[in-house]
Parts: C-alpha cells; structure tokens; sequence
C-alpha cells in the first residue's frame, strides 16, 4: 500500500506525465482511451495507418506480389551493405506527421508510439546483439537538439530488451538533407559522409546489429551507414526504421 506521505509526490508524477504524453490523438485531435492500439493515435485513424504486408523485399520493404521473390526489381539491380529490412508503416500522412513533430517540432514523446509501430508489427525482435541509431552530424544534433533515431532506438531497447549501444560509425559530413535531393543525387550526396569512431579500433562493436532510423526513402543512407560499418567486422546488420516512403 503506497504511504499517504507520497501520494502528492505520485500525483504530481501523474500530472506531469500527462503533461509530456498528451491525451490526445495526434492526428484527428480527439481524446485517447484506454481502448486505442497504438499511444498517441485513436483506433479510428491507427486503422487508417497501412502497415506493410509480407512478403516483402528483403532490402527495402516493398510488398511483393509472391512469397517465392525475396527482392523486388529495383533492389535486384543494386548493391546492398546490410541484410535485411524491418519496415513497419508505409511513409503515408498520418505516420508522416507524427514523424514530423518529433523531428522538426521536438515532439520528442512521439519517439514511443514511433517504436510501438514497429514492436505492433515485429512482436519477435530481430536477431541482433544490439541496436543503434543512423548518426547526426555534430551540426545537425546541436540545431535539432537531439538525434530523432536514437530516441526511436532507446524505446525499442526498451520493448525489445535489446540493448542500445552509440553508433560504431560517425556522421563526418554535414549534407544535405536526403529529402531535399532527387533520387540519382542521394549516393553521391553520401559519398565519405560516414565515418568508423577512433574507439572502435581498439573496442570492436558487437558482431551483430540492429540500425534504426524513422523513415526509409530511397535506402541510400541506411546502406552507406553499413557499408562502413562492415570495416569493423560487424557481421550482420539488420535495417529497422518505423515507415517507408511510398515512392523512392
């Protein structure tokens, strides 16, 4: 039985818990019960949410027609550095929004729901040693205030029971925003933009790793983010990001 001594502490806890996880829809603004899926979104818009039906490419997450294809035509043409893709929610507007106000209006509770979209749709966690966030550039996290991919990563630690661990990799250029470019401009967008951590030279990461972001668009950053982490000797990557862009 809690003592009546730390009761106002409690409901001051409560207050302020209800303070930074609005009760309300996201979306459509209505209020949130006990009864809705996923936090931060009613029933009503969570069911008009599209989750990814397998099969699946097994690079980009795009739905394939039959189960005997593990890779849509696209990703037959391309080079990949990691393994394999978990990708929960299609890129649509009520995902897109969310994301949103966790990235560009420091939302930063939206991380939560963000991961429960993905725990929803992948209640068996991946085969990995460890999680860990696409890095921001020193730059980029200073204006941000905080790196949108580790706040997802550290809540699916939490779901998963997977530890976080800070990327093996470095964010060593400041480019251009991903969405700003065309799609034949991304790869060369990237090109030297990641780097492998000093220390990682002397502590080897773990030979096993889950790379989390929020949205997969065309792949190139996912993939060049591997592709130096394979200079490390991780053995297995495996991509986890909470929507995928309908066109890349």
């Amino acid at each position: 039985m809690t003592s009546p001594l730390f009761e106002p502490l409690i409901q001051f806890g409560k207050q302020l818990l209800s303070f930074a996880l609005p009760n309300y829809c996201i979306t459509c603004g209505n209020s949130l019960s006990t009864k809705d899926t996923v936090s931060a979104f009613c029933n009503t818009c969570w069911n008009k949410i599209r989750c990814i039906t397998p099969p699946q490419c097994l690079y980009c997450g795009r739905s394939l027609q039959r189960a005997s294809v593990i890779t849509c035509g696209d990703c037959k043409e391309r080079t990949f550095y990691y393994d394999t893709i978990y990708a929960a929610v299609w890129y649509d507007e009520f995902v897109q929004h969310a994301i949103h106000l966790l990235k560009f209006e420091k939302r930063e509770h939206l991380a939560a729901p963000l991961a429960d979209i993905i725990v929803k749709q992948y209640p068996q966690p991946p085969a990995v040693d460890a999680l860990c966030p696409v890095p921001l550039h020193p730059r980029r996290y200073r204006e941000r205030g905080f790196n949108q991919a580790q706040r997802i990563a550290r809540q699916l630690s939490l779901r998963w029971g997977i530890p976080c661990i800070t990327p093996p990799v470095r964010r060593a250029l400041n480019t251009e925003p991903q969405s700003l470019l065309k799609h034949n401009e991304r790869k060369m967008n990237l090109r030297n933009a990641f780097a492998v951590r000093g220390e990682m030279i002397v502590t080897p990461p773990p030979a096993r790793i889950g790379l989390v972001d929020d949205v997969f668009t065309s792949g190139e950053t996912v993939n060049e983010c591997a592709r130096i982490m394979r200079h490390i000797d991780v053995s297995y990557i495996a991509v986890i990001v909470a929507a995928r862009a309908v066109v890349v």
